[in-house]
């Protein structure tokens, strides 16, 4: 049996001793209903059952899976379609969360796309936070405020290339004394999608290699040791002021055109320690010859220590999705740069993809 929100909250509110925002957030959900939503291989993706998904909360255990008896907090929370969805803040002091385990099994030159509606209704004092993760890696972080979400449901798309088995994970936190509300729907996976990418988890194992070019490179290697996403990967090994370049111009669809409304989507995986600066650029060529490109900088991963020996971890980094508005005719370009202000900066990248969705017909 739930337990009412407003005790909850009481008894929360009185030990912390914060107000809450006034929201119409009453007690839980109604019998659960019929969903028509397609859910692909997300089990309950649209929210319209109060099951499926591990709920974790601070201010409302087991009731931030939402719909009409949630209220909509003043038209600041709601769903995308349907009338399910989850409601993550809507407190001045909240971290909650939705979780679903996925086995992710992709076949050769695919990769696996993460699609969600997210809108950010509130926003108070630019502190509280949403976030998705897969493995308790963070996919992606937003910042109360930003743009697109503040200012209705935009969809996201995500990568995850390199993934397995494990647990997909949205989250959200509010602690700054404000009330923010962020809502998430209509959450699906889209399996088999064709990865561009030729060689992007360098498995052949030699330099040159195969599918890229490397300008500015300075003794930078195919490495096969310690890979964690096959044999090998590739590492830069840096020099004092390098600028070198692991570029490779992606292959089109059958058909040699990207037409209008298609979607690029890249992502790869890097150890980027302290004195190394990283940055990814995808960018096409439209038709008209004007050009467009989105770009994604990596910072040092944590559990790096120049004097422990500690090395630095994998983490996931996710490029913008690009949507063409007019037809591609030229080879998309993917150029990964490395940066180092010192000499002997080692840094590793491995997985990397490039996934085509054809425009939604």
């Amino acid at each position: 049996m739930k337990i009412s929100r407003s005790t909850v909250l009481f008894v929360l509110l009185m030990l912390l001793a914060l107000p809450l925002s006034a929201q119409d957030r009453p007690l839980g959900l109604p019998s659960p209903t019929t969903s028509t939503r397609a859910v692909d291989s997300i089990i309950n993706g649209g929210f319209e059952t109060d099951t499926d998904w591990t709920e974790r909360s601070l201010a409302f255990p087991g009731d931030i899976i939402c719909n009409a008896a949630c209220g909509t907090g003043g038209d600041t929370s709601g769903p995308h379609t349907g009338v399910g969805w989850v409601w993550l803040g809507g407190a001045t002091i909240e971290a909650s969360s939705v979780l679903q385990s996925l086995t992710l099994t992709p076949s050769l030159g695919t990769t696996d796309i993460l699609h969600f509606w997210l809108w950010n209704g509130t926003s108070r004092r630019g502190n509280d936070r949403f976030y998705a993760r897969y493995n308790n890696l963070q996919l992606l972080e937003m910042i109360e405020g930003d743009l697109p979400y503040s200012t209705g449901y935009s969809e996201v798309l995500i990568n995850l290339a390199g993934f397995g088995t494990g647990t997909l994970e949205f989250a959200g936190t509010s602690f700054d004394g404000g009330t923010t509300n962020f809502s998430l729907d209509d959450v699906s996976l889209t399996s088999n999608v064709t990865d561009l990418v030729t060689n992007g988890g360098f498995e052949d194992g030699v330099t040159p290699l195969s599918g890229w070019t490397t300008p500015g490179a300075s003794n930078d290697i195919a490495n096969c040791t310690g890979s964690v996403f096959g044999s090998c990967f590739y590492r830069f090994k840096g020099s004092s002021a390098e600028n070198s370049r692991l570029k490779q111009s992606i292959q089109l669809p059958a058909g040699d055109i990207i037409p209008t409304g298609g979607t690029l989507l890249g992502s790869f995986w890097a150890k980027t320690p302290p004195g190394g600066v990283l940055t990814a650029t995808l960018k096409v060529k439209y038709n008209n010859g004007t050009t467009k490109q989105v770009k994604v900088i990596g910072n040092h991963s944590p559990l790096y220590n120049d004097n422990s020996g500690i090395n630095p971890e994998w983490l996931y980094y996710g490029l913008p999705s690009l949507t063409l508005t007019r037809n591609v005719l030229v080879a998309p370009v993917l150029t990964i740069t490395h940066k180092s202000r010192k000499a002997s900066i080692l840094l590793d990248v491995d997985n990397i993809s490039v996934a085509y969705l054809p425009p939604v017909p």
